[in-house]
């Protein structure tokens, strides 16, 4: 039975190259080029021009829109969007976005990583059959010593794979998408539209302004009332002070011997 068992396995380990085919990997699959594009636009209307980029097909990863006045004749409006399309459609929304208004600027970045991406694949694929043939090798271990080898082995192919893997993933999710760094500026008039005022709109805003002159007087009048009181309470007191020690003097005056009045008896005055 072990014998059958051996040339089974033996046999497997030849041909598992040639039937392995990986999920994840393609060997002879399309280019893997990186492209971002950045274009620069000026639009008559921002918010047109904003609605037609919104409109292509992918997604917005930033999106900034802003106003501002460079002087009281005109306004400025800017728009800065990034925005994820897929690798095949980038040819169309460039047309798309040419058609919005002028173009001011416009570059392309291409990376070329098709040589890694076949390289990793390689690797990926003689590591994948390395820990199927170590595991097929481990079914023969006859010493703990051989175990433990094949098992560190395998431990270490495994991070490497995995390493691999996630590389050959990341080019993948780059070269299946293109970033369109899109940039539109536009220069419109500013128009002033007056706001006509009624006799019930001067009427609230003379109220207002009564009801706002009455709040800042009653606030002065405590503030002064809260500053003078400490001051007038000591004036008081010193004046008070005063006061009880002039009366306390008079009280106490001794009285003169020519103010004193003499009292006469009365039968004294008729026998005189």
């Amino acid at each position: 039975m072990n014998k059958y068992k051996r040339i089974f396995i033996f046999i497997f380990m030849l041909l598992l190259p040639n039937l392995y085919v990986s999920a994840n990997t393609d060997i002879a699959g399309s280019p893997k080029i990186v492209r971002n594009v950045s274009i620069e636009i000026e639009a008559d209307n921002l918010f047109d021009a904003v609605s037609v980029v919104n409109l292509l097909p992918g997604y917005n990863s930033t999106s900034d829109v802003s106003f501002y006045n460079p002087d009281i004749s005109r306004r400025h409006g800017y728009a800065h969007i990034i925005r994820r399309i897929g690798i095949n459609e980038l040819e169309h929304a460039q047309g798309i976005l040419r058609d919005i208004g002028r173009v001011t600027a416009e570059t392309e970045n291409r990376r070329d990583l098709s040589s890694e991406h076949a390289d990793l694949t390689i690797y990926a694929h003689h590591s994948e059959s390395e820990i199927a043939r170590l595991r097929a090798l481990m079914t023969n271990a006859d010493t703990l010593e051989n175990i433990v080898f094949i098992e560190s082995r395998i431990s270490q192919l495994d991070r490497t794979l995995d390493t691999q893997l996630g590389r050959l993933r990341e080019i993948d999710a780059q070269t299946r998408e293109a970033y369109i760094n899109i940039t539109i500026n536009s220069y419109e008039p500013f128009v002033f539209i007056p706001n006509p005022e009624t006799f019930f709109d001067r009427l609230s805003r003379a109220f207002n302004a009564s009801i706002n002159f009455s709040r800042r007087f009653f606030e002065g009048t405590v503030v002064l009332i809260a500053r003078l009181i400490v001051p007038l309470l000591i004036y008081g007191a010193i004046v008070f002070l005063i006061l009880l020690i002039v009366k306390s003097k008079s009280k106490t005056k001794p009285i003169k011997a020519e103010d004193q009045s003499v009292t006469t008896d009365p039968a004294q005055d008729i026998q005189e």
